[in-house]
């Protein structure tokens, strides 16, 4: 038998390596020179974002208000300082004396509830001395940040226009959601803070009429100065019915009513029954806090006993120093036949009020409430119709 010749079987062979491969010298340059170019672009896009983030407030924006108003079919509301006009179905009140709200409801808006079927702007000159545009704007963000979850700063601020004047704008969300436009009036000396609230489920063009209003708004030159405001006196007078607090440390009395007291319906108690310090709690009868007790610290008295027996102006400054955008409005009166000073100011959302009754050469009483007492268009300051009473009841025992 003739055998098939077989040719012999290669051995195996080991697989090559895998090698990365290796670019000439020029390739290299080019990717080099690539990712270089990358790199620069995106530094370049980072800087010029930042640059655009710290010009925020200085870039302009486009003008809140551009509409001509047809004043022929409008109202004119003239005060001192300013003055606006506004269509015959809106609505005017003046909170204050010194706040102007134009507002306008919906068919499903009821009365006594936050609003959620219409529009409100309130107009409020603020005198800010030695304060400008920006610090004032500063502060009232400031202040907004330190509410945190009770107002939340939904944007801005930036600059913006109301017709031939400039301001800024910023958006805030409460109960609601407002728009603020402060401007700063042609004489430098106040600011115009507006604030904005629309409301329009029914599309019944709210924010058309409220462009159109915010149109017709114009700083009046030259407003008088204030008058000046004679000194008021609080006379002495209990009441048989109510509570009496006696301070152990400078020897005053004050009343205060611990039954609920319509509209209000809360009651009223001390609490802090400590020397030196008086602090009202409310006990509400009705409502999400009923029968739950808040000390808000709308009403204390405090006793000091550095008085240096001088200007009670300068002690109460030089103690406690007042912010330079809202500074404190005095008023001369008398409380339970003593010479004392009232002062306010506008600070945080309320403001507040406190009256400076010296006892001797070294004691002072202070009285401080919630409220911010001063008329901005007359320079009026008053004594809060709901506190009087109380402040009535004061007095020292010895």
């Amino acid at each position: 038998m003739q055998e098939t010749a077989q040719a012999p079987s290669s051995p195996s062979q080991p697989a090559s390596p895998t090698y990365l491969p290796r670019f000439s010298p020029p390739k290299l340059l080019i990717i080099q020179a690539v990712i270089t170019t990358l790199l620069s672009c995106l530094l370049f896009y980072l800087f010029y974002q930042n640059q655009q983030l710290k010009q925020l407030m200085a870039q302009p924006s486009v003008p809140a208000v551009t509409p001509t108003p047809n004043l022929s079919d409008l109202k004119t509301h003239s005060l001192s300082s300013y003055q606006v006009s506004y269509p015959n179905d809106v609505n005017l009140a003046e909170d204050q004396g010194s706040i102007t709200r134009l507002y306008k409801w919906g068919p499903t808006q009821k009365e006594g509830t936050e609003l959620y079927d219409g529009f409100s702007i309130s107009f409020e000159p603020r005198e800010i001395p030695d304060a400008t545009l920006n610090e004032y704007v500063s502060v009232k963000i400031d202040e907004i940040k330190r509410q945190s979850g009770i107002i939340e700063l939904l944007s801005g601020p930036r600059q913006t226009a109301l017709g031939t004047y400039t301001g800024f704008t910023y958006a805030i969300r409460g109960l609601g959601d407002y728009q603020i436009i402060i401007l700063e009036s042609p004489s430098k000396t106040y600011f115009m803070e507006i604030s904005i609230l629309v409301s329009d489920p029914g599309d019944s063009a709210f924010q058309s009429t409220v462009d159109q209003i915010l149109s017709t708004f114009k700083f009046i030159a030259n407003s008088p100065t204030p008058p000046p405001v004679s000194k008021m006196i609080i006379k002495y007078s209990p009441v048989s019915t109510w509570q009496t607090y006696t301070d152990s440390v400078s020897g005053y009395s004050i009343q205060y009513n611990d039954q609920p007291t319509p509209p209000y319906n809360y009651s009223v108690e001390v609490a802090k029954n400590q020397p030196g310090t008086f602090v009202t709690c409310h006990i509400a009868t009705s409502g999400e806090f009923a029968n739950k007790k808040i000390c808000p610290n709308w009403f204390t008295i405090k006793t000091y006993t550095d008085y240096d027996n001088g200007s009670r102006r300068d002690w109460w400054t030089k103690k406690f120093p007042p912010d330079s955008t809202c500074p404190n409005y005095y008023q001369d009166l008398t409380i339970g036949g003593k010479n004392a000073l009232m002062g306010t100011n506008d600070c945080a959302s309320w403001g507040s009020t406190f009256y400076l009754i010296p006892k001797n050469a070294s004691t002072m009483v202070v009285i401080s409430m919630y409220g911010y007492a001063r008329n901005n268009k007359t320079g009026e300051i008053s004594v809060n119709k709901d506190f009087l009473p109380i402040l009535s009841t004061f007095k020292f025992s010895n």
